[in-house]
């Protein structure tokens, strides 16, 4: 059973604007502090950020009360598809491309950022790559490498675990992976059919809007590699502790053709390892602020500067002075 309502989802806003109102200044702000991890010390501001859990219900709830009832807002949209991904993992993933594929395709004439010159077909890029950009926005796809995948030896395994090559600070090889198995009995359809997805809304936006087509590819990538290692359950093992090279581990297993990290890591393969090692940290010390001080660097790392600075500047008018400075627009203000 689909989890949104698509058909309500996508019906034009009554009234003489069938796509509605941009997305209000107040609603966006209420979505992106539903989904921080982290908020300003209380008792000292000047003090690191403490842990908040994202609320990603009241995101859900957020976007599709303006997408059905007064703004068909490409922005409520992709932030639907984050928290839905959130909450009910590769189901809610699928649910969330097909929503965005809807959106996209039989409702294209009526959706913000509405397309009134050839040039505009660009705002509607910005959304999809905050979500699809493994490297900045959302950081979405390093979200899903760590969606539940396997369950090996009774414990749940995500992607980011295997290509890690360690779970729980212990060893995890390719041969143990192929051994495991499926998290749920739905997960490969779930899996297989957001691959679908994704592909077709890939081809329909690559024939709209040409040059000016969003890249899906570090999306697609991690779902692709979610999908190999499902396919290769319970394959031959070999002698050898790696078991073999398809699928690679990359990092952290002692498994053979993994690719070793070091001088020639990519940015994104960096702030992937400290996220990781995060998560082991936070298991081996729960009581340990540490694990939260790496979680806070990722999270930084993954702002654009325009963001990054809001995280650290409070006052005002020094804020608009550094905007200024550097030429940084101020925020929009209520369309």
């Amino acid at each position: 059973m689909p989890l949104l309502d698509f058909e309500a989802l996508t019906a034009p806003i009554p009234g003489e604007q069938p796509a509605g109102v941009r997305l209000p200044p107040d609603v966006r702000k209420k979505m992106e502090d539903a989904r921080k991890e982290f908020e300003p010390n209380p008792d000292d501001p000047s003090q690191p950020p403490i842990p908040k859990k994202p609320e990603w219900g009241t995101i859900v709830n957020l976007a599709t009360n303006s997408l059905a009832s007064s703004s068909k807002d490409l922005l409520a949209a992709v932030r639907l598809v984050e928290a839905l991904t959130k909450q009910e993992s590769f189901a809610g993933l699928q649910d969330g491309i097909h929503l965005l594929r809807l959106l996209l395709t039989d409702c294209w004439d009526r959706v913000h950022p509405l397309i009134e010159e050839p040039d505009d077909l660009e705002y509607r890029t910005g959304p999809i790559q905050w979500l699809c950009d493994r490297e900045s926005g959302a950081w979405f796809p390093i979200a899903v490498e760590k969606l539940p995948l396997l369950r090996i030896n009774g414990k749940v395994v995500c992607l980011a675990d295997c290509k890690a090559g360690q779970i729980d600070g212990e060893s995890l090889t390719a041969d143990a992976i192929r051994n495991g198995e499926p998290v749920s009995d739905t997960i490969k359809a779930e899996i297989e059919a957001c691959l679908t997805e994704i592909n077709e809304l890939d081809q329909a936006l690559g024939e709209k809007m040409a040059e000016h087509a969003p890249a899906f590819g570090g999306l697609k990538d991690v779902i692709v590699e979610c999908k190999r290692y499902l396919d290769h359950l319970r394959g031959p093992a070999t002698d050898d502790d790696g078991g073999g090279e398809e699928p690679a581990q990359e990092s952290g297993g002692e498994t053979t053709g993994a690719k070793k990290t070091g001088g020639g890591a990519s940015r994104a393969d960096a702030y992937r390892q400290l996220a990781t090692l995060a998560e082991n940290l936070s298991r081996i010390e729960p009581h340990s602020p540490i694990p939260d001080l790496l979680r806070w660097a990722v999270h930084l790392g993954g702002l654009p500067f325009r963001d990054l600075i809001q995280e650290f500047v409070r006052e005002p008018s020094v804020l608009q002075d550094i905007r200024r400075q550097f030429g940084i627009k101020e925020p929009e203000a209520t369309q």
